[in-house]
């Protein structure tokens, strides 16, 4: 495993910064259409089939398919599927939030956060997410965001990840939120931003799987970094890719990986 190590400088100036960005992770929180509320799982606008808890490792379900849509579950409801998709045509948003511990999505096949249209995944609070692989903006004019946060709060995939397929895609972790995946690939078009404070962490293939980035990894010592310290944010065994590595508040070595 090569490791790349992120040091903290003196001053931790960004905190705002980084609330900013997770500020435009929920862009598109407010959908139109009456909630419905069932057993912690409430939606809204376009979801099919219309209850999730109805769902079941056979179900191709759709978050925002032909109209705006959004699922939240919380009080440690879970629901299952084959497929998700998660704004499915064009000029269509669709969002799904885990919003605590026990919460649990599990999709069996592919999970997309943005197909044709645009999707916003949120794992917060201890909720957790797993799939056999995921994309972030999967068609071109896709521009989607997955944002894990909180301790506990995970996004476990078994296979590969991509950051921006033919679209584009931000993946934002924050206050210890973790994701795995075998490997991961970020196109030109698309970011990961990590806030290294809390232990926040990307594992990549247990620590010896490929990371591709081809776009920009950006890395922030927000609040909970502390000034002097060093950190791992990212555990991965073969770096590729021509794209950048950013450190906000701090240096990024990329000799000792």
């Amino acid at each position: 495993m090569r490791s790349h190590h992120y040091h903290v400088s003196g001053r931790n100036y960004f905190s705002i910064c980084w609330g900013l960005l997770a500020s435009l992770a929920c862009l598109g929180c407010l959908i139109a259409g009456s909630p419905q509320l069932q057993a912690g799982v409430v939606t809204t606008g376009n979801v099919e089939p219309p209850d999730p808890l109805s769902w079941d490792p056979g179900t191709v379900a759709y978050v925002g398919r032909t109209a705006d849509g959004t699922v939240t579950v919380d009080g440690g409801s879970t629901i299952n599927s084959y497929y998700g998709y998660l704004g499915y045509d064009a000029g269509v948003t669709g969002m799904v939030i885990l919003r605590d511990r026990g919460s649990k999505w599990t999709v069996d096949r592919v999970l997309y956060v943005g197909s044709y249209g645009s999707g916003t995944l949120t794992v917060e609070g201890g909720g957790e997410v797993s799939s056999a692989s995921g994309y972030l903006g999967y068609w071109s004019g896709s521009n989607s965001t997955a944002t894990v946060t909180g301790p506990g709060s995970k996004w476990t995939i078994i296979g590969d990840l991509y950051v921006g397929n033919f679209g584009s895609g931000m993946l934002i972790l924050s206050d210890s939120g973790e994701v795995t995946a075998s490997s991961v690939s970020i196109n030109s078009r698309s970011l990961m931003a990590i806030d290294v404070g809390y232990g926040s962490l990307l594992s990549i293939g247990a620590e010896n799987g490929t990371i591709t980035n081809n776009g920009k990894v950006r890395m922030l010592a927000g609040a909970g970094a502390t000034a002097g310290s060093q950190y791992q944010p990212i555990a991965a065994g073969t770096w590729d890719g021509t794209g950048a590595y950013q450190a906000v508040g701090g240096s990024w070595d990329p000799v000792t990986q």
